[in-house]
Parts: C-alpha cells; structure tokens; sequence
C-alpha cells in the first residue's frame, strides 16, 4: 500500500501517545503558543510551559486509499476535449469520481498528488491505487 506524509495538528496528550507509539526520539516540538516539547534519547518526555489549549503540528504518513482525503489532488482524464487536469482540494479520490461520473461523459485516467516540492507523485490509475 503506497503511503504519503501530511501535516497534523495535535494536543499535548495525542503528541506524547503518537510519539511513544512510533519510537520518537531526539526530536523536540514547539507548540502554537511556543511550549516545548522534547523527546530524549530514550524516548523519555520533557515538557516545558504548555498551555491546555496549545497544539503542535506534526509530520506524518498515511496510507492512501480511495477515501483518504488528500491536500492537493490532481486529476487527469479524457473527455472530448482531450486530455483535462482537474485540482481538487482535501477530497478524497472517491469523492472525486463521483463527481466526474455524474457530471461528465468522461472517465478518469489518473491522480496525482502534489508534494510539497510541487512535484507530483502517481497513486491512481486505470482504475486502481498504484502499489
């Protein structure tokens, strides 16, 4: 199953579960209102002046699947018009389907998302998720 990194806002609480369960270590957060987080070389959790409110945004990956919603979704299908590319924003490929199925005599051939770098990475085509 291909997979793709995305940024998440988390509490305090969700930051140390997340972090424990994938083994971080040597990594240190800073929050929206400049708590510190630190994780040792153990693992072991330091804090430093979070507010209850306070959230920190984290890098993570996920599995793509026909309903992952995705940041930027490229789409690429044919029409009668040729080759068309269509930018969806936070949708999900099923979502997006859907939408062309029912308004447009035209199939998708292909989605692609845009990274960060603005270069694009293949995950759907012919009509199934690229391994």
């Amino acid at each position: 199953m291909m997979k793709f990194k995305t940024k998440k806002e988390m509490t305090l609480p969700q930051l140390i579960e997340w972090a424990w369960e994938n083994s971080i270590k040597h990594k240190e957060f800073t929050g929206s209102r400049n708590g510190i987080v630190e994780f040792d070389f153990r693992g072991w959790v330091r804090t430093d002046l979070i507010e209850p409110d306070e959230f920190f945004e984290v890098e993570v990956e996920e599995e793509i699947t026909e309903d992952t919603k995705i940041p930027t979704l490229i789409e690429l299908f044919v029409s009668g018009y040729g080759q068309i590319i269509h930018t969806y924003y936070r949708t999900s490929i099923r979502e997006t389907i859907g939408e062309v199925v029912k308004g447009v005599d035209a199939l998708p051939k292909a989605f692609y998302i845009l990274n960060d770098d603005m270069t694009m990475t293949l995950i759907w085509r012919n009509g199934e998720l690229v391994k």
